[in-house]
């Protein structure tokens, strides 16, 4: 089974990066038959779409310049839309079966909060962006969210939408900075020294980019790749990866610390 969300992940890590001939193949392999909501696989047979593709997915193509804000608007709307009692994205699109409904992860939210902000449709989500907040500040992110099992994957996406606009730099990045600061001394795995540079990175935080590029660096292997990690989990805690996202997230990050 061979998942787009991934591929999505390397064209927004490195889709500037890559020779043209790579990159126009991802392009291809990646740009949509039809505008509609997107799924973790290429084949929408296995598992249906959810907000978190959808979101990812058009904002990683918007990056690339191949397709237009007209083009996402429709599916963005029924993002948007997907909401539950307290008018915060849901991960599940309506109508779905019972054991997916009511189903909210702060991580997948923070990408929604992204494409949003990236269509400048902020107003249509705010109570979306109340609720990735009172996670930041609460401190629940430490035990990570509810598809994505580490910490440090939630304030990589918050570093990801915080960049885009003003108002909202305003209001969280001084507390995704202090949040990252305050857990250097945690990470363990390759991806949370990934994901933690990355976060730094977006939030234009260089001082403590030499020290992490150099503990990923001492990961890498003779074949230039990184070791196998995983970024998902689910609620009974089986966790997915592997080596080709390590990589991709890693590489990503060093490229981001170079500039």
């Amino acid at each position: 089974m061979t998942d787009q969300f991934t591929h999505f992940l390397a064209l927004d890590l490195l889709g500037n990066e890559l020779s043209y001939t790579v990159r126009s193949k991802l392009l291809d392999y990646l740009r949509p038959s039809e505008f509609n909501t997107l799924s973790y696989f290429f084949d929408p047979n296995i598992f249906p779409a959810d907000v978190d593709s959808t979101a990812l997915g058009y904002t990683s193509l918007l990056k690339a310049g191949i397709i237009t804000q007209e083009n996402v608007f429709p599916s963005a709307k029924k993002v948007f839309e997907n909401v539950n009692d307290n008018g915060v994205v849901e991960v599940h699109f309506k109508p779905a079966i019972e054991r997916r409904q009511n189903m909210v992860c702060a991580s997948m939210c923070c990408n929604v909060l992204r494409l949003a902000y990236t269509l400048r449709q902020e107003n249509q989500v705010q109570k979306t962006e109340d609720y990735v907040f009172e996670w930041l500040k609460s401190g629940k992110w430490k035990t990570g969210t509810l598809y994505y099992p580490s910490g440090f994957a939630f304030l990589y996406f918050c570093s990801t939408f915080v960049k885009i606009n003003y108002r909202v730099k305003k209001r969280f990045a001084t507390m995704v900075r202090t949040a990252i600061e305050d857990s250097l001394q945690n990470c363990r795995f390759p991806l949370d020294y990934a994901l933690v540079l990355l976060a730094l990175e977006n939030l234009g935080c260089k001082k403590h980019s030499q020290g992490i590029s150099k503990v990923l660096l001492g990961m890498q292997e003779n074949d230039g790749s990184f070791p196998e990690d995983a970024i998902w989990g689910d609620r009974y805690r089986v966790l997915w990866g592997g080596k080709a996202l390590s990589t991709i997230f890693i590489v990503g990050a060093l490229t981001a610390a170079t500039y």
